[in-house]
Parts: C-alpha cells; structure tokens; sequence
C-alpha cells in the first residue's frame, strides 16, 4: 500500500481500508492488518470513492471527523459502512462517552461547572458526497431521564452533519458558500445522545456576531445583512434510521432563511424516509 506525506499530512490512493474495533493491536488499515481506532483515519484526506469498512462493538474515545478535504464525487462518493447482522440490524457498533472530562463553566449558567463541548461519535464537516450506512452509534443512556444532570452533559449526537462558514476562512462571504450535496445517511442507528440520534445543522456567519456565539452590538446596522450567504446542505437524505432514546430529539435540524441572499433555506431538499 503505497503513501505520500505531504505537508504533514497522510494522501493515500483511492482504497479500502478497514477498522475491526475489538482487534487486540493497531494495524495498517488493510484488510489482514485492521485498525482498532479512527485515529490514523482523521489524520489522514480521503479521496473520491475510498471506503471505509467498520465491524465489530467498541467504546472509543475518539470518533470519526471528515471535512472538507475528505469529500468524494457524485460518481464516487466516500463511504463508511458497518456490518450488517441478523434482520439488517447493524452489527457493527461504535460506543463513545458522552461524559466528557473538560469543566469547562456551562455557557448559559457560569456558575455551573459543566463540561460543554459538542462531541459526535461522526462528524461531518463542510464536506459533501459521504454515505455513513449499517453502523449502531450509541451513547450514554443512564442519565437521560434526570433533566438534573443531563444540564451538565455536553452536548452530543450519534452522526453529527455541520456546515460551518468560517471552517478555515473558507466560507465566510457569499462569493464561496456553498450547498453541499449527496450526504445519506442510510440504516444508521444512534441512541443515548443529549442533541439528537442525527443532528444536520448550517451555521452562517453573522454580520452582527462576534464569531458565533459572542453578540456584539457594535456591529448591528439596519442596513446589515441578516449573513452573508445561505450556505448548507442540498438533496440530504436520512433512509431506515432508528433514532430512539435521545434526550432533544431523535433527528434534529437547523437551518437558516437567508433574506440577504434572496430568500434561501440554508437546508433544502431533505429526504427522511424508512
């Protein structure tokens, strides 16, 4: 298997690879060799038409993270796919500890000490032309009946699908934004999350926010964009998923109306169906 280190990054040719979580060592990806983590796998820029072959039932402390150097094609879409075991469930399962250790302060209640960030057990960043199938994603499920605690769990998804306009200073004026297309999402079961099973979300960039979060007040102007584009995803489809026993939502959706760019939905053309 050949590879090239380019500006310390791992390209590979267009290939399969494979992840046999319950595997004793780390091995090379190939099919005799698995790895028993994703951590070679974030590192690396997939091409068009890679797959990645996932069996097994693990917990992880690290899960699956593409961007927008990981997109495939219309014709050679990327692909992460499980096993499938008896029925057409999945059998390939993929645990995470939704608990995460920072504490850092609650955002809305500083005087909460919380942990906060956002963790998924896949996430898709500003990438297009990805099928995630077959694959049981699951959570912590103990504490999602107390509301008590689940306010100081960070917040999580099984198979989070995120549009961020300032991803790099790549997406932050209407010149570059972009509707994403040919995400599925197909067989994928996730449960035990406090955001939703599946969560699709587009974040603009404000005119009139510091960042994302942070109001700022001195930017406010009548005649200020609502944002700068309507970047997003188009044509997403959500096929036979099972999204029970999340805190929020099973599958959960967010999008915005961009008035500044004619009157477009951030998200459109969604396709959720059994």
């Amino acid at each position: 298997m050949a590879m090239l280190l380019i500006f310390g990054k791992v390209a590979w040719g267009q290939t399969t690879y494979y992840v046999a979580l319950n595997a004793s060592t780390n091995g090379n990806g190939s099919q005799s060799s698995p790895w028993n983590n994703f951590i070679v796998l974030n590192s690396m820029d997939l091409n068009p038409g890679d797959i990645i072959n996932i069996a097994g039932d693990k917990e992880v402390t690290t899960g699956i993270f593409l961007d927008s150097n990981d997109s495939g094609t219309p014709t050679n879409p990327v692909i992460i796919q499980g096993t499938l075991g008896a029925g057409g469930i999945p059998a390939s399962t993929i645990r995470i500890d939704v608990n995460d250790p920072s504490s850092d302060p609650e955002p809305n209640n500083p005087n909460v000490n919380c942990p906060t960030p956002e963790r998924a057990v896949i996430l898709l960043q500003n990438t297009a032309y990805i099928q995630v199938k077959n694959l049981n994603l699951i959570g912590n499920t103990s504490n999602l009946s107390d509301p008590s605690i689940v306010a100081c769990l960070p917040n999580s998804s099984g198979l989070s699908i995120v549009y961020e306009e300032n991803d790099a200073g790549s997406y932050t004026n209407s010149s570059v934004a972009q509707k994403l297309q040919g995400i599925k999402a197909e067989n994928v079961y996730a449960n035990g999350f406090k955001l939703a099973g599946i969560r699709v979300e587009s974040r603009p960039y404000f005119t009139f926010f510091d960042g994302f979060n942070t109001f700022n007040p001195n930017n406010l102007s009548p005649s200020a964009p609502l944002a700068l584009s309507g970047g997003g995803f188009d044509g997403l489809q959500i096929l036979n998923c099972k999204c029970n026993n999340n805190f929020h939502a099973g599958i959960d959706i967010l999008g915005k109306y961009e008035l500044a760019m004619g009157g477009k939905y951030c998200i459109s053309n969604i396709l959720i169906k059994n």
